[in-house]
């Protein structure tokens, strides 16, 4: 071996030191070389995921996040509207787990949960839930814009309670009328 870069880093020096989906990125010319290190070097000390990282701090469009997720981890991507929100087992998954993790139980099959995540590698939230539901996890990859409009859509639907009220706070003067008849 000579030490002299061969393959894609020869190629293009700006991927010295890049991995995963900043590298993808930088080669995609998504991002540029100096955000994708300071990104790496900021989710290693605040501990998450660099799709998460760089989607939350609007440093790349969420669409080639998912576009560069896809193509690392060999996952197609899933558009979540196309399904009927109505049929998806919401249920399974508290709602405040849903909007703390991003992730959308998507169907159910056997004994597994198939669950809408913007990060497929985030194992903290795929044990979550698996711990939740007592259900093995499997992650389906969808774009991080459309996966919070279906978990806003999801959970509007599944919301049994009027805004504002709490069990029967303000019924106390509700008139029910003559109950004779």
């Amino acid at each position: 071996m000579s030490g002299i870069p061969t393959g894609p880093v020869a190629a293009n020096p700006n991927l010295v030191g890049l991995i995963g989906i900043a590298r993808r990125l930088v080669a995609d010319n998504a991002l540029a070389p100096d955000v994708a290190r300071k990104a790496m070097e900021a989710t290693a000390k605040v501990k998450q995921s660099m799709a998460t990282y760089l989607v939350d701090n609007g440093l790349c469009d969420p669409k080639l996040v998912a576009m560069a997720t896809s193509a690392e981890f060999g996952m197609p991507i899933f558009d979540p509207m196309s399904l009927d929100l109505t049929q998806a087992p919401l249920k399974l998954v508290d709602p405040k787990l849903m909007e703390k993790h991003r992730a959308l139980p998507l169907f159910k099959r056997g004994n597994r949960l198939f669950v809408g995540l913007a990060d497929p590698s985030n194992e903290r939230v795929l044990a979550d839930i698996k711990f939740q539901s007592n259900l093995n996890v499997e992650p389906i990859l969808v774009n991080d814009d459309q996966l919070n409009r279906a978990i806003e859509i999801a959970l509007s639907q599944t919301s049994t309670t009027i805004d504002g009220l709490d069990d029967a706070e303000g019924l106390e003067n509700l008139e029910l009328g003559d109950l004779e008849d």
